[in-house]
C-alpha cells in the first residue's frame, strides 16, 4: 500500500528528467526546458513572462521604426 500511496503522491506535471542528448548542443536543452513549462515555479514563470513582455516590446520599436523610416523615405522620393 505504501507503494500505492507514493505513486499517487507524485504530481503528473512534475518535470520528467532530461538525458543530455549528443546531437544537440549542451544550450538547447536549458533553452527547451526555459521555455517549456514543467509544473508550478513562480519566480522561473514570472521571469518567462517579463522576457516574453521585453520581447514584444523590442519587436513593436522594431516594426515602428521601420514603418517611420518607410514613410519618411516615400515622402522624400515623392518631393524629388
Amino acid at each position: 500500500m505504501k507503494v500505492l500511496d507514493a505513486l499517487s503522491r507524485r504530481s503528473p506535471s512534475a518535470p520528467a528528467p532530461l538525458e543530455a542528448s549528443a546531437d544537440r548542443p549542451a544550450g538547447a536543452r536549458s533553452v527547451t526546458s526555459f521555455l517549456l513549462a514543467r509544473g508550478l515555479d513562480v519566480k522561473r514563470e514570472s521571469v518567462r513572462v517579463v522576457s516574453g513582455f521585453a520581447l514584444l516590446l523590442m519587436l513593436a520599436v522594431v516594426v515602428l521604426n521601420v514603418t517611420l523610416w518607410h514613410k519618411a523615405w516615400q515622402r522624400i522620393e515623392a518631393e524629388a
